[in-house]
Protein backbone atom coordinates (compact mmCIF):
# COMPACT_ATOMS: atom_id res chain seq x y z
CA UNK A 1 0.00 0.00 0.00
CA UNK A 2 2.71 2.52 -0.84
CA UNK A 3 1.82 6.07 -0.94
CA UNK A 4 -0.85 5.86 1.22
CA UNK A 5 -0.99 6.22 5.12
CA UNK A 6 -3.27 3.32 6.21
CA UNK A 7 -1.41 3.54 10.15
CA UNK A 8 -3.53 7.26 10.53
CA UNK A 9 -0.22 8.65 12.46
CA UNK A 10 1.59 12.10 11.99
CA UNK A 11 3.51 12.83 9.45
CA UNK A 12 6.86 13.05 11.99
CA UNK A 13 5.88 9.47 13.41
CA UNK A 14 5.11 7.73 9.96
CA UNK A 15 9.09 9.06 8.85
CA UNK A 16 10.44 7.41 12.20
CA UNK A 17 8.56 4.51 11.06
CA UNK A 18 9.40 4.38 7.35
CA UNK A 19 11.91 2.01 6.16
CA UNK A 20 10.82 -2.07 6.30
CA UNK A 21 8.43 -3.54 4.66
CA UNK A 22 8.59 -6.59 5.73
CA UNK A 23 4.74 -7.33 6.61
CA UNK A 24 3.51 -3.56 4.20
CA UNK A 25 0.49 -5.62 3.39
CA UNK A 26 -0.66 -7.50 6.63
CA UNK A 27 -2.38 -4.77 8.13
CA UNK A 28 -4.60 -3.52 5.23
CA UNK A 29 -5.42 -7.54 3.31
CA UNK A 30 -9.20 -7.89 3.73
CA UNK A 31 -10.29 -8.70 7.15
CA UNK A 32 -12.87 -11.51 8.36
CA UNK A 33 -14.07 -13.07 11.81
CA UNK A 34 -14.61 -16.57 10.30
CA UNK A 35 -12.70 -18.82 11.27
CA UNK A 36 -9.26 -19.13 9.32
CA UNK A 37 -6.06 -21.42 9.62
CA UNK A 38 -2.94 -18.95 10.62
CA UNK A 39 -0.62 -19.37 8.52
CA UNK A 40 2.37 -21.89 9.56
CA UNK A 41 5.41 -19.67 8.68
CA UNK A 42 5.92 -16.51 10.30
CA UNK A 43 8.02 -14.02 8.84
CA UNK A 44 11.26 -12.87 11.00
CA UNK A 45 10.35 -9.76 13.47
CA UNK A 46 10.80 -6.35 12.25
CA UNK A 47 13.30 -4.31 13.89
CA UNK A 48 11.20 -0.96 12.95
CA UNK A 49 7.71 -0.96 11.57
CA UNK A 50 6.32 -2.12 8.65
CA UNK A 51 4.85 0.54 7.55
CA UNK A 52 6.23 0.23 3.89
CA UNK A 53 8.57 1.88 1.58
CA UNK A 54 9.23 5.56 1.66
CA UNK A 55 5.31 7.38 1.16
CA UNK A 56 4.54 10.63 -1.29
CA UNK A 57 4.42 13.56 0.21
CA UNK A 58 0.82 13.94 -1.07
CA UNK A 59 -0.01 10.74 0.98
CA UNK A 60 1.23 12.21 3.87
CA UNK A 61 -1.15 15.68 4.39
CA UNK A 62 -4.96 13.72 5.07
CA UNK A 63 -4.26 11.16 7.37
CA UNK A 64 -7.69 8.85 8.03
CA UNK A 65 -9.54 10.88 10.38
CA UNK A 66 -9.79 8.95 13.44
CA UNK A 67 -5.99 9.18 14.07
CA UNK A 68 -5.18 12.88 12.97
CA UNK A 69 -3.79 13.65 16.25
CA UNK A 70 0.20 13.25 17.08
CA UNK A 71 0.96 9.42 19.23
CA UNK A 72 1.11 10.49 22.81
CA UNK A 73 4.39 10.85 23.70
CA UNK A 74 3.67 8.21 26.89
CA UNK A 75 2.41 5.87 24.52
CA UNK A 76 4.97 6.16 21.57
CA UNK A 77 7.99 5.90 24.10
CA UNK A 78 5.96 2.40 25.31
CA UNK A 79 6.26 1.14 22.13
CA UNK A 80 9.89 2.95 21.39
CA UNK A 81 11.90 -0.33 22.11
CA UNK A 82 10.74 -2.20 19.24
CA UNK A 83 12.47 -0.16 17.55
CA UNK A 84 9.00 0.58 16.28
CA UNK A 85 9.28 4.83 17.05
CA UNK A 86 12.66 7.03 16.92
CA UNK A 87 13.02 8.97 20.70
CA UNK A 88 14.13 11.86 18.72
CA UNK A 89 10.49 11.69 16.71
CA UNK A 90 8.36 11.59 19.95
CA UNK A 91 10.59 13.86 22.13
CA UNK A 92 9.73 16.96 20.02
CA UNK A 93 6.11 16.94 19.74
CA UNK A 94 3.86 19.87 20.13
CA UNK A 95 1.02 19.45 22.50
CA UNK A 96 -1.94 17.22 21.08
CA UNK A 97 -3.59 18.36 18.34
CA UNK A 98 -2.26 21.99 18.28
CA UNK A 99 0.03 23.90 15.69
CA UNK A 100 2.28 24.81 18.72
CA UNK A 101 6.01 25.18 18.37
CA UNK A 102 7.84 22.01 19.89
CA UNK A 103 7.99 21.33 23.08
CA UNK A 104 10.55 18.80 25.08
CA UNK A 105 8.62 16.22 27.25
CA UNK A 106 10.53 17.54 30.44
CA UNK A 107 8.72 20.56 30.24
CA UNK A 108 5.32 19.24 28.90
CA UNK A 109 5.39 15.28 28.79
CA UNK A 110 1.29 14.87 28.93
CA UNK A 111 -1.35 17.15 27.51
CA UNK A 112 -3.19 20.08 29.76
CA UNK A 113 -5.46 17.82 30.54
CA UNK A 114 -7.67 20.26 33.19
CA UNK A 115 -8.29 22.68 30.32
CA UNK A 116 -9.73 20.08 28.16
CA UNK A 117 -12.09 17.96 31.04
CA UNK A 118 -15.20 17.34 29.73
CA UNK A 119 -17.84 17.39 32.44
CA UNK A 120 -19.47 13.79 33.50
CA UNK A 121 -23.25 13.26 32.46
CA UNK A 122 -25.73 15.50 33.72
CA UNK A 123 -27.52 13.37 36.58
CA UNK A 124 -30.40 15.62 36.72
CA UNK A 125 -34.49 15.04 36.21
CA UNK A 126 -33.95 17.40 33.19
CA UNK A 127 -31.83 14.62 30.86
CA UNK A 128 -34.32 12.16 31.33
CA UNK A 129 -37.14 14.31 29.74
CA UNK A 130 -35.15 15.89 27.09
CA UNK A 131 -36.09 13.65 24.15
CA UNK A 132 -33.13 13.30 22.60
CA UNK A 133 -31.55 11.66 25.91
CA UNK A 134 -34.61 9.63 25.51
CA UNK A 135 -34.09 8.80 21.92
CA UNK A 136 -30.79 7.12 22.60
CA UNK A 137 -31.24 5.25 25.79
CA UNK A 138 -31.14 1.95 26.58
CA UNK A 139 -33.73 -0.65 28.05
CA UNK A 140 -33.13 -3.18 30.36
CA UNK A 141 -34.59 -6.71 29.74
CA UNK A 142 -32.97 -9.15 31.94
CA UNK A 143 -30.56 -8.68 34.44
CA UNK A 144 -29.21 -11.42 37.57
CA UNK A 145 -26.53 -10.92 40.62
CA UNK A 146 -23.71 -13.01 39.50
CA UNK A 147 -23.81 -14.43 43.02
CA UNK A 148 -27.61 -15.30 42.28
CA UNK A 149 -26.33 -17.98 39.30
CA UNK A 150 -25.06 -20.88 40.87
CA UNK A 151 -26.46 -23.38 42.21
CA UNK A 152 -23.35 -24.81 44.09
CA UNK A 153 -21.77 -23.28 46.91
CA UNK A 154 -19.42 -20.47 46.04
CA UNK A 155 -16.31 -19.88 47.90
CA UNK A 156 -16.23 -15.96 47.17
CA UNK A 157 -18.95 -13.03 47.56
CA UNK A 158 -17.01 -10.90 45.43
CA UNK A 159 -17.31 -10.41 41.98
CA UNK A 160 -15.09 -7.72 39.81
CA UNK A 161 -16.11 -8.94 36.03
CA UNK A 162 -13.55 -7.37 33.62
CA UNK A 163 -14.00 -9.44 30.43
CA UNK A 164 -16.98 -10.60 28.78
CA UNK A 165 -17.49 -13.33 25.78
CA UNK A 166 -20.44 -14.27 24.09
CA UNK A 167 -20.17 -17.78 22.12
CA UNK A 168 -22.72 -20.64 21.11
CA UNK A 169 -25.32 -18.81 23.34
CA UNK A 170 -22.63 -18.57 26.69
CA UNK A 171 -21.27 -15.77 28.28
CA UNK A 172 -18.17 -16.40 29.74
CA UNK A 173 -16.73 -13.93 32.58
CA UNK A 174 -13.68 -13.28 34.21
CA UNK A 175 -13.06 -11.17 36.85
CA UNK A 176 -10.66 -9.04 39.14
CA UNK A 177 -11.21 -10.93 42.35
CA UNK A 178 -11.14 -14.67 41.35
CA UNK A 179 -9.41 -16.65 39.47
CA UNK A 180 -12.94 -18.64 37.97
CA UNK A 181 -14.37 -18.11 34.77
CA UNK A 182 -18.21 -18.26 34.92
CA UNK A 183 -19.93 -20.19 32.53
CA UNK A 184 -23.22 -19.01 31.89
CA UNK A 185 -26.26 -19.85 29.26
CA UNK A 186 -27.31 -16.65 28.23
CA UNK A 187 -31.02 -17.49 29.71
CA UNK A 188 -29.43 -15.69 32.90
CA UNK A 189 -31.16 -18.39 35.04
CA UNK A 190 -30.60 -18.30 38.84
CA UNK A 191 -29.21 -21.17 41.23
CA UNK A 192 -29.02 -23.13 37.83
CA UNK A 193 -27.15 -25.87 37.54
CA UNK A 194 -26.00 -25.18 33.96
CA UNK A 195 -24.29 -22.25 35.52
CA UNK A 196 -20.59 -23.12 36.42
CA UNK A 197 -18.02 -21.26 38.40
CA UNK A 198 -14.87 -22.68 35.94
CA UNK A 199 -11.80 -22.97 38.53
CA UNK A 200 -7.83 -23.22 37.73
CA UNK A 201 -6.24 -26.11 37.13
CA UNK A 202 -4.33 -27.21 40.59
CA UNK A 203 -1.24 -27.30 38.51
CA UNK A 204 -1.54 -24.07 37.34
CA UNK A 205 -0.25 -20.54 37.81
CA UNK A 206 -2.16 -18.72 40.23
CA UNK A 207 -3.75 -15.22 38.25
CA UNK A 208 -6.82 -13.11 37.18
CA UNK A 209 -7.75 -11.08 34.06
CA UNK A 210 -8.19 -8.26 32.51
CA UNK A 211 -9.91 -9.31 29.73
CA UNK A 212 -11.17 -12.24 27.61
CA UNK A 213 -11.15 -13.19 23.94
CA UNK A 214 -12.52 -15.87 22.02
CA UNK A 215 -9.96 -17.23 19.27
CA UNK A 216 -12.27 -18.57 16.31
CA UNK A 217 -10.77 -21.56 14.73
CA UNK A 218 -9.98 -23.86 17.60
CA UNK A 219 -12.40 -23.20 20.31
CA UNK A 220 -9.16 -21.79 22.73
CA UNK A 221 -9.60 -18.88 24.79
CA UNK A 222 -7.11 -15.40 25.48
CA UNK A 223 -6.94 -13.65 28.63
CA UNK A 224 -4.87 -10.50 29.50
CA UNK A 225 -3.03 -10.17 32.16
CA UNK A 226 -2.74 -6.10 32.24
CA UNK A 227 1.04 -6.06 34.11
CA UNK A 228 3.14 -8.52 34.41
CA UNK A 229 7.79 -8.45 34.35
CA UNK A 230 8.08 -9.62 30.89
CA UNK A 231 11.19 -11.91 30.23
CA UNK A 232 14.14 -9.33 30.18
CA UNK A 233 15.22 -9.75 34.32
CA UNK A 234 17.56 -6.92 33.25
CA UNK A 235 15.42 -4.42 33.03
CA UNK A 236 12.56 -5.25 34.37
CA UNK A 237 10.57 -3.97 32.20
CA UNK A 238 6.43 -4.85 32.76
CA UNK A 239 3.79 -5.32 29.68
CA UNK A 240 0.64 -7.04 29.37
CA UNK A 241 0.53 -10.78 29.00
CA UNK A 242 -2.10 -12.72 26.36
CA UNK A 243 -2.40 -16.30 28.25
CA UNK A 244 -4.05 -19.24 25.83
CA UNK A 245 -6.90 -20.70 28.25
CA UNK A 246 -8.18 -24.42 27.40
CA UNK A 247 -11.36 -25.23 29.22
CA UNK A 248 -11.85 -29.03 30.25
CA UNK A 249 -15.04 -30.58 28.52
CA UNK A 250 -16.85 -31.48 31.98
CA UNK A 251 -16.43 -27.28 32.72
CA UNK A 252 -14.26 -28.87 36.11
CA UNK A 253 -11.14 -26.51 35.28
CA UNK A 254 -9.11 -24.31 32.46
CA UNK A 255 -5.71 -24.85 31.97
CA UNK A 256 -2.96 -21.93 30.95
CA UNK A 257 -1.58 -23.55 27.61
CA UNK A 258 1.50 -20.30 27.11
CA UNK A 259 1.62 -17.39 27.65
CA UNK A 260 2.80 -14.40 25.05
CA UNK A 261 4.36 -10.95 25.95
CA UNK A 262 3.01 -8.26 24.45
CA UNK A 263 5.78 -5.87 23.30
CA UNK A 264 4.41 -3.07 25.00
CA UNK A 265 6.19 -1.13 28.10
CA UNK A 266 3.43 -0.13 30.81
CA UNK A 267 4.93 2.81 33.65
CA UNK A 268 2.95 3.75 36.41
CA UNK A 269 2.04 6.69 33.56
CA UNK A 270 1.20 4.10 30.92
CA UNK A 271 -1.97 2.12 31.56
CA UNK A 272 -2.52 -1.65 30.50
CA UNK A 273 -5.21 -3.32 28.53
CA UNK A 274 -9.04 -3.25 30.36
CA UNK A 275 -10.31 -5.37 27.73
CA UNK A 276 -9.02 -7.34 24.01
CA UNK A 277 -10.71 -8.33 21.21
CA UNK A 278 -9.44 -11.22 18.72
CA UNK A 279 -9.19 -10.92 15.15
CA UNK A 280 -8.35 -13.13 12.18
CA UNK A 281 -8.18 -11.21 8.71
CA UNK A 282 -8.26 -13.42 5.35
CA UNK A 283 -4.45 -14.04 4.93
CA UNK A 284 -4.95 -15.77 8.46
CA UNK A 285 -2.85 -13.41 10.65
CA UNK A 286 -3.88 -13.30 13.89
CA UNK A 287 -4.38 -9.66 15.84
CA UNK A 288 -5.44 -8.85 18.90
CA UNK A 289 -7.30 -5.18 19.95
CA UNK A 290 -6.15 -3.99 23.32
CA UNK A 291 -8.35 -1.52 24.93
CA UNK A 292 -6.59 1.03 26.91
CA UNK A 293 -8.03 1.86 30.31
CA UNK A 294 -7.08 5.53 30.32
CA UNK A 295 -7.62 8.43 27.75
CA UNK A 296 -3.96 8.69 26.02
CA UNK A 297 -3.72 5.21 27.72
CA UNK A 298 -2.32 7.03 30.49
CA UNK A 299 -3.18 7.02 34.44
CA UNK A 300 -3.69 9.97 36.25
CA UNK A 301 -4.60 13.51 34.66
CA UNK A 302 -3.84 12.50 31.46
CA UNK A 303 -5.64 9.94 31.71
CA UNK A 304 -8.97 11.76 32.49
CA UNK A 305 -8.92 13.89 29.78
CA UNK A 306 -11.91 12.66 27.85
CA UNK A 307 -12.50 11.75 24.36
CA UNK A 308 -8.91 10.36 23.80
CA UNK A 309 -9.49 6.81 23.98
CA UNK A 310 -6.79 4.09 22.18
CA UNK A 311 -6.92 1.03 20.90
CA UNK A 312 -3.58 -1.04 20.66
CA UNK A 313 -3.30 -3.24 17.53
CA UNK A 314 -0.76 -5.80 17.66
CA UNK A 315 -0.07 -9.03 15.14
CA UNK A 316 1.19 -12.71 16.62
CA UNK A 317 4.50 -13.56 15.73
CA UNK A 318 5.39 -17.54 16.89
CA UNK A 319 9.32 -18.93 16.17
CA UNK A 320 10.00 -22.58 16.57
CA UNK A 321 11.62 -24.02 18.27
CA UNK A 322 10.20 -23.28 20.81
CA UNK A 323 6.75 -23.18 20.51
CA UNK A 324 6.17 -21.14 23.73
CA UNK A 325 8.60 -18.11 22.00
CA UNK A 326 5.77 -16.16 21.12
CA UNK A 327 5.06 -12.38 21.57
CA UNK A 328 2.29 -9.80 20.11
CA UNK A 329 3.82 -6.88 18.24
CA UNK A 330 1.92 -3.64 18.45
CA UNK A 331 1.42 -2.62 15.01
CA UNK A 332 -0.70 0.40 15.11
CA UNK A 333 -2.35 2.50 17.79
CA UNK A 334 -6.28 3.64 16.61
CA UNK A 335 -7.79 6.65 18.29
CA UNK A 336 -11.36 6.36 19.26
CA UNK A 337 -13.65 9.41 17.75
CA UNK A 338 -13.53 11.70 20.82
CA UNK A 339 -17.72 11.46 20.51
CA UNK A 340 -16.61 8.47 22.94
CA UNK A 341 -15.61 11.39 25.87
CA UNK A 342 -15.37 9.05 28.42
CA UNK A 343 -13.68 9.11 31.80
CA UNK A 344 -12.31 5.73 31.63
CA UNK A 345 -13.04 2.94 29.27
CA UNK A 346 -14.25 -0.59 30.04
CA UNK A 347 -15.44 -3.16 27.94
CA UNK A 348 -14.91 -3.88 23.84
CA UNK A 349 -16.68 -5.89 21.64
CA UNK A 350 -16.82 -6.59 17.66
CA UNK A 351 -19.98 -7.42 15.77
CA UNK A 352 -19.19 -7.55 12.21
CA UNK A 353 -18.12 -3.94 11.07
CA UNK A 354 -19.45 -2.01 14.11
CA UNK A 355 -17.24 -1.72 17.49
CA UNK A 356 -19.19 -1.14 20.64
CA UNK A 357 -17.23 0.48 23.37
CA UNK A 358 -18.45 0.82 27.55
CA UNK A 359 -17.72 3.57 29.86
CA UNK A 360 -16.71 2.25 33.11
CA UNK A 361 -18.00 5.11 34.90
CA UNK A 362 -20.11 7.13 32.67
CA UNK A 363 -23.22 5.13 32.31
CA UNK A 364 -22.95 5.14 28.63
CA UNK A 365 -22.28 2.86 25.81
CA UNK A 366 -20.59 3.76 22.11
CA UNK A 367 -20.98 2.51 19.48
CA UNK A 368 -19.47 3.52 16.06
CA UNK A 369 -18.43 1.76 12.68
CA UNK A 370 -14.84 -0.05 11.72
CA UNK A 371 -12.99 -0.58 8.63
CA UNK A 372 -11.16 -3.94 8.92
CA UNK A 373 -9.54 -3.61 6.00
CA UNK A 374 -7.59 0.52 7.38
CA UNK A 375 -8.33 -0.66 10.40
CA UNK A 376 -9.88 3.27 10.86
CA UNK A 377 -13.32 4.10 12.37
CA UNK A 378 -15.30 5.40 9.20
CA UNK A 379 -18.11 7.55 11.12
CA UNK A 380 -17.52 9.78 14.43
CA UNK A 381 -20.08 6.92 16.47
CA UNK A 382 -23.08 7.25 18.89
CA UNK A 383 -23.26 7.65 22.62
CA UNK A 384 -26.16 5.41 24.30
CA UNK A 385 -27.27 6.54 27.58
CA UNK A 386 -27.87 3.29 30.36
CA UNK A 387 -31.19 3.20 32.15
CA UNK A 388 -31.20 5.31 35.18
CA UNK A 389 -33.84 5.03 37.81
CA UNK A 390 -37.23 6.76 38.66
CA UNK A 391 -35.49 10.00 39.91
CA UNK A 392 -33.00 9.94 36.91
CA UNK A 393 -30.26 8.87 39.23
CA UNK A 394 -27.76 7.08 37.71
CA UNK A 395 -27.30 3.29 39.03
CA UNK A 396 -25.34 1.48 36.38
CA UNK A 397 -21.93 3.02 37.38
CA UNK A 398 -19.20 0.86 37.71
CA UNK A 399 -19.47 -1.06 34.34
CA UNK A 400 -16.71 -3.51 34.08
CA UNK A 401 -16.93 -5.52 30.09
CA UNK A 402 -19.78 -5.56 27.52
CA UNK A 403 -20.42 -7.93 24.88
CA UNK A 404 -22.88 -8.19 22.04
CA UNK A 405 -26.03 -10.63 22.15
CA UNK A 406 -27.14 -10.08 18.70
CA UNK A 407 -27.62 -6.85 16.08
CA UNK A 408 -30.27 -5.60 18.90
CA UNK A 409 -28.99 -6.35 22.48
CA UNK A 410 -25.80 -5.88 24.20
CA UNK A 411 -24.77 -7.57 27.85
CA UNK A 412 -23.17 -5.50 30.33
CA UNK A 413 -21.53 -6.77 33.35
CA UNK A 414 -21.39 -4.34 36.37
CA UNK A 415 -18.42 -4.34 38.75
CA UNK A 416 -17.83 -3.76 42.80
CA UNK A 417 -19.54 -0.84 43.86
CA UNK A 418 -17.21 1.48 45.77
CA UNK A 419 -17.57 2.77 49.39
CA UNK A 420 -18.50 6.45 48.97
CA UNK A 421 -20.85 5.95 45.66
CA UNK A 422 -24.43 6.76 45.16
CA UNK A 423 -26.89 4.44 47.21
CA UNK A 424 -28.42 3.23 43.80
CA UNK A 425 -25.15 2.33 42.63
CA UNK A 426 -24.87 -0.73 44.96
CA UNK A 427 -28.35 -2.33 43.43
CA UNK A 428 -26.64 -2.63 40.34
CA UNK A 429 -23.28 -3.70 41.06
CA UNK A 430 -21.55 -7.36 40.62
CA UNK A 431 -24.06 -8.47 38.42
CA UNK A 432 -25.30 -8.90 33.86
CA UNK A 433 -27.55 -7.17 32.72
CA UNK A 434 -29.16 -7.64 28.98
CA UNK A 435 -30.11 -4.49 27.51
CA UNK A 436 -31.95 -3.42 23.83
CA UNK A 437 -30.53 -0.58 21.98
CA UNK A 438 -32.91 1.68 20.95
CA UNK A 439 -34.48 2.48 17.33
CA UNK A 440 -32.34 4.51 16.45
CA UNK A 441 -28.87 2.46 16.78
CA UNK A 442 -30.59 -0.39 14.60
CA UNK A 443 -28.25 -0.08 10.74
CA UNK A 444 -27.12 -2.89 8.83
CA UNK A 445 -24.54 -4.86 10.32
CA UNK A 446 -21.92 -5.84 7.50
CA UNK A 447 -18.77 -8.91 7.16
CA UNK A 448 -15.77 -7.49 8.72
CA UNK A 449 -14.28 -8.61 4.84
Amino acid sequence: MAGVNVYGLDNSLLAALQGNSTNSSILTSNSSHSPTAAPTQHAKPASVSSIGPAMAPQALANPPRSNVTPLDPLLAAALENQGRVSAPAVANRAPYGSSAPAVSPASNPTPAASATLKPSPVQSKAACDNPAWQAASLKLLHERPFASLFLESIDQTVFDPTGLEHVNNIYYVVFNSTQGIAYVPDRMATLDGGNKLIGIANNTERTTWGGIAHRNGDGAFLAVQERRASNNSVTGERRPVIQELDVSGDLRNYTMERRCHVAFNLTEKVTGFQDIQFHTNSSGARFVLGLCDGNHCESGEAGRDRGNGRIVVSLFKEYSPPRNHCHWVPEKVISIPSTAAFLSYAGLATRGNQLLISSKSDSQVWIGRFNWETWEFVDEGTLYNLPRNDACQVTYCNIGAVQWLDDRRITLASGVAQPGDPWPCFSKSESLHQMLLPASAARPVTSSS
